[in-house]
């Protein structure tokens, strides 16, 4: 995870356009953005507005300029959406910031999205009127908020009336402590969680926070991809590229016992590119959370995935796919010969199918968007 707060950031700065030639292309590049910001602020906002939905994302990288691509990111951009044709229901407007001190960016580069993004200090500087802000921060950035705004944004912050922090539990390895949470009461007693995993939403973690806790679940669901039929499906495997030394492993596995196996890591690919590859994708095999994008969209594309159980992020009832691996040590003795008796239309499908009603089971669109709009209404999963 990338250390968000720049100290030193301020210091020296005409020494550090000198001397170092990123921070050149950075100066010259922001320029240009917060030029674009600027226009774009004033004609979708002005200083009367008085109730905002706020989303914090991480910035670009300062050597290239752009952004990551990650599943966090996206999900964001999609409950900003979904947010978006609520309006009725919530009565605010809309606005995505980069996390404080963050290098600027002004959209999304990495997947297709028309989500203009802000700098963090035009929504405590420009909207001088606020009455009710919701302000959604990813979980590993909630340690930093507190150091990384000045004493004047704090005292913005915490003056306005009607002030929540959610934050977005995407990942429950990345949430702060309870002590983390309890410091932002010196912003507003409003704190809540909501969760991307129903195996995380429980009312132990409710307690173990000690704020209200919802679930959201997450974009992904059967709607949003091309289901490619076994027929349809190329000779590829893709691994996520969460452990290196487990890869170059079953990649050297796969070179042997399948030299006609395509094996490709997932790697630098914008997301509309990714998704055209696990469409025409046979296999996926993930060592992350288990239960992840990597898993899931292969899924919903038609696929077979395969991972390590997870007990944080997978549910009980995929233990009983055979798939889904106890242990490393099972999967690299079962993993060639599973593929070999999959490896046909009718064993595939049975397969396939298993994994995909399971899936479907978790991640609906309908349930999806009704879980947004429960959480809008102030009706929390534990409050």
């Amino acid at each position: 995870m990338k250390k968000l707060s720049f100290r030193g950031e301020y210091i020296n700065p005409v020494l550090r356009f000198i001397y170092y030639g990123s921070h050149r292309r950075k100066f010259l590049r922001e320029m240009a953005i917060k030029s674009r910001q600027n226009e774009l602020f004033r004609n979708k906002f002005d200083k009367d507005t008085e109730n905002i939905i706020a989303f914090l994302v991480p910035g670009a990288d300062i050597n290239t300029g752009k952004d990551s691509v990650s599943g966090g990111v996206i999900s964001i951009a999609s409950l900003y959406a979904e947010t978006e044709k609520l309006g009725k229901l919530h009565g605010c407007k809309l606005i995505m910031c980069t996390f404080p001190l963050e290098h600027l960016i002004f959209r999304h580069s990495t997947f297709e999205s028309a989500i203009p993004i802000f700098r963090f200090n035009q929504l405590t500087t420009d909207l001088p009127n606020l009455k009710k802000l919701i302000l959604h921060i990813p979980e590993f950035m909630v340690s930093y908020l507190n150091s990384n705004i000045s004493i004047r944004q704090r005292n913005f912050l915490s003056n306005i009336p009607d002030l929540q922090i959610n934050i977005l539990n995407q990942n429950i390895r990345l949430m702060p402590g309870e002590g983390i949470i309890r410091s932002l009461r010196i912003l507003t007693s409003n704190i809540t969680v909501t969760t991307a995993h129903v195996k995380y939403c429980t009312e132990a973690y409710r307690k173990e926070f000690g704020v209200p806790l919802h679930f959201f679940s997450t974009f992904a669901s059967p709607e949003n991809y091309r289901f490619a039929e076994y027929r349809e499906k190329e000779n590829i495997v893709v691994l996520s590229p969460d452990d290196e030394e487990k890869n170059r492993e079953l990649m050297q596995i796969f070179k042997d016992e399948f030299p006609d196996l395509k094996v490709i890591v997932i790697k630098n690919l914008k997301y509309e590119d990714y998704k055209s590859l696990i469409a025409k994708a046979k296999w996926s095999v993930t060592f992350g959370e288990g239960l992840d994008f990597y898993f899931i969209e292969p899924v919903f594309s038609g696929g077979i995935s395969f991972a390590l159980f997870n007990e944080l992020f997978f549910t009980p009832d995929f233990k009983g796919l055979s798939t889904v691996y106890a242990d490393y040590s099972s999967f690299k003795k079962e993993i060639v010969q599973q593929i070999r008796q999959l490896d046909n239309e009718q064993n595939y499908n049975d397969c396939q199918k298993l994994i995909f009603q399971l899936c479907a089971k978790y991640y609906s669109k309908e349930q999806y968007r009704k879980n947004i709009a429960a959480f809008y209404n102030g009706q929390y999963t534990y409050a």
